[in-house]
């Protein structure tokens, strides 16, 4: 039915012609959902993303939130792949900025609506990245689950139950191989 509904939104002139953004976040949300529940590709097109929080408003809330430290170790593992990396940037501020958002009742509305289709175009960018190496991909699940522990409650158990086995055999197949690289190459 998804694919039904992208194409006559396709024929429609695509998302970014919906003028319901209520329509928008449920159809992006529900397509986003389906494609973690199988960690495959989405079928709509990522056209939706709102882009970097506003500059002037994220200075404040850089400086302003306890977790201002949160990722900083990972973002400099070199052994995560640059896109990965970027990915990983982007989804420290969104969780910054939730954080912010949800302890201080009088952000605006708009600071709502940024996160949560920010978090949702993170998940997408999560789900049609490219593999690289076992371990980044273990690292990439384990980043959908935990975005999906924090950023949401809707159908976390569900997801989540379908992404463990799935993160079981990344994990897997990168200790094999870790294993199987001579002691000298090894990263860690």
């Amino acid at each position: 039915h998804l694919r039904a509904v992208a194409q006559l939104i396709g024929v429609a002139g695509g998302l970014s012609r919906l003028e319901n953004h209520m329509l928008l976040e449920t159809l992006v949300q529900g397509d986003i959902m389906l494609a973690v529940e199988q960690l495959s590709t989405p079928v709509l097109p990522l056209t939706w993303n709102p882009g970097p929080f506003p500059h002037a408003r994220w200075e404040v809330i850089k400086t302003a939130t306890p977790l201002r430290h949160l990722g900083q170790a990972v973002l400099k593992d070199a052994a995560l792949p640059p896109t990965l990396r970027i990915i990983i940037h982007d989804v420290v501020q969104c969780v910054q900025v939730a954080q912010y958002a949800w302890t201080h009742p009088k952000s605006p509305k708009n600071d709502l609506e940024w996160i949560f289709l920010r978090y949702l175009a993170i998940l997408h960018r999560l789900l049609t990245l490219e593999y690289v190496s076992w371990p980044a991909e273990a690292f990439r699940i384990a980043l959908i689950m935990w975005l999906m522990i924090v950023m949401t409650k809707l159908g976390i158990r569900r997801s989540i139950k379908f992404i463990v086995p799935q993160l079981k055999l990344a994990l897997l197949a990168s200790e094999a191989d870790v294993e199987e690289q001579p002691q000298n190459e090894r990263s860690g």
